[in-house]
C-alpha cells in the first residue's frame, strides 16, 4: 500500500501506526469495500479449512473418532 521498507518489525509497527499510513489505509478500504470483505471471508474459511484438514493428518489411522 505505502511501498515502503523497513529493516525490522518494530519499524513495520511504527509504520503502521503513523498518521499517513492510517489515512491511505481507510482510502483505499473505503474505495474496495465489497471485495475486502469478500477476501476477509475466504481467508477465514481457508484458515478454518487448512487448520481442520492437518487436525485430521495428525491423528493416527487405526484411532476411532469419537
Amino acid at each position: 500500500l505505502c511501498n515502503t521498507k523497513v529493516t525490522s518489525q518494530q519499524t513495520l509497527l511504527l509504520h503502521a501506526e503513523g498518521k499517513k499510513h492510517r489515512a491511505k489505509a481507510r482510502a483505499f478500504h473505503a474505495k474496495q469495500p465489497e471485495q475486502m470483505e469478500a477476501s476477509a471471508l475466504d481467508t477465514k474459511a481457508l484458515t478454518e479449512n487448512k487448520a481442520n484438514s492437518e487436525s485430521l493428518e495428525n491423528k493416527p489411522k487405526g484411532e476411532a473418532k469419537p
